[in-house]
């Protein structure tokens, strides 16, 4: 699971459903835009989501590998910084032991935590430096000031999201804060003056380094629901696009076990089907229960993998179905070899495959195309 559906997770099943988990619900309980604010350890990722009728759906990412280790290694070396301006003999970060690096990291990372609540945060090392005891102190004021420059990169993404959304920050709701990096004192403030600024709520759980897990544990105990952000579709000869899933759509099909077969799979306008059987030259589209093709949908096969041989001698066309609403496509041939045969090139954004001309050979540039 990337982190962007970490994010619309923690949104839809925390927020919107797990009062226990909410310090913040009223603040966000009519929102219908959302910028969710995820600073973690590793990674800056933002993520504006959508909310109607509860269902989020996603408008707009955006990330960058900026997180709180970062930081952390920033005033690790300003507290270096700081101790060999006091000795005579300076040694650089960078030639520290592993053991002296790895402890002033250590108490790094615990003031910036400290920080997040005081003024200040002292610090103490054991043997450094060639010192039996070290001591310093950091300010909040003196560590504000040396994440500034990563700060405004944190806030210029922000608004960067909203441009690829193309929404104005304005348009948004509410600002959910989450990932451990959100504690800081500078970034909570810099977003509680764009909340100010252009009237959206912001939201900080007492948690926030824990809020992502415990979205994802939640979604581990419920039956997923998977729906796409995107069409998903084929890329025909000409260039032009063809859909065969539209945003919203729920996937079509369950996974099915079917041994050594099971990775062989096929993209039709009715889903997400698998092989077979290569004998009988036989797929099977479908399976699920609560899912079957309506009337009159296209039949044809837009793509197709692991099955070149297959696809130069026999078309699948019109399907019969079992009773567990399973479309199954027995070998057939057709006279009008154009209504069922590919274009010059397909590609396929699954797995990014690209079949060539010698594989359909005879065809003519942009000769055939999908059904408008």
């Amino acid at each position: 699971m990337t982190n962007e559906e970490l994010n619309t997770a923690l949104y839809k099943k925390v927020f919107a459903e797990q009062e226990q988990y909410v310090k913040c619900r009223d603040e966000l309980a009519g929102a219908s835009n959302v910028a969710v604010f995820d600073w973690g350890g590793g990674t800056l990722d933002i993520s504006l989501i959508s909310i109607e009728n509860r269902e989020v759906s996603e408008l707009a990412v955006a990330g960058m590998r900026l997180g709180g280790n970062d930081i952390d290694q920033m005033l690790a070396r300003h507290i270096h910084a700081k101790i060999m301006r006091q000795v005579s003999t300076a040694c650089p970060f960078d030639d520290l032991s592993p053991k002296e690096r790895d402890g002033l990291l250590d108490r790094a990372e615990a003031a910036k935590k400290r920080l997040s609540s005081d003024e200040s945060a002292p610090v103490m090392l054991i043997k450094y430096a060639g010192r039996p005891t070290v001591r310093e102190n950091v300010t909040l004021d003196e560590f504000s000031k040396l994440i500034d420059a990563k700060v405004n990169e944190a806030i210029q993404l922000l608004f960067s999201a909203a441009d690829k959304a193309g929404v104005a920050l304005g348009q948004m709701d509410a600002i959910l804060m989450v990932g451990g990096s959100c504690e800081m004192q500078a970034i909570y403030q810099r977003i509680e003056e764009i909340g100010e600024e252009y009237h959206l709520a912001v939201c900080r759980p007492e948690r926030v380094q824990w809020s992502v897990a415990g979205g994802a544990a939640i979604l581990c105990e419920k039956e997923p629901v998977y729906k796409l952000c995107s069409a998903f579709g084929v890329l025909l000869s000409d260039d032009s696009f063809y859909p065969v899933f539209l945003p919203g759509q729920e996937a079509p099909c369950k996974s099915h076990e079917l041994g050594e077969l099971r990775t062989s799979q096929l993209i039709t306008s009715y889903g997400v089907g698998t092989i077979v059987d290569f004998k009988e030259e036989t797929a099977i589209i479908g399976g699920a229960d609560d899912w079957k093709p309506a009337d009159g949908d296209d039949p044809r096969i837009l793509y197709c993998h692991s099955l070149e041989k297959l696809l130069q001698r026999a078309y699948f066309v019109k399907p019969k179905y079992d009773k567990k609403n399973q479309a199954i496509y027995e070998k057939s041939y057709s006279r009008d070899i154009r209504a069922y045969r590919f274009p010059e090139i397909l590609y396929c954004p699954a797995c990014t495959y690209l079949w060539k001309d010698k594989q359909l050979a005879g065809l003519q540039k942009g000769e055939l195309r999908c059904p408008e």
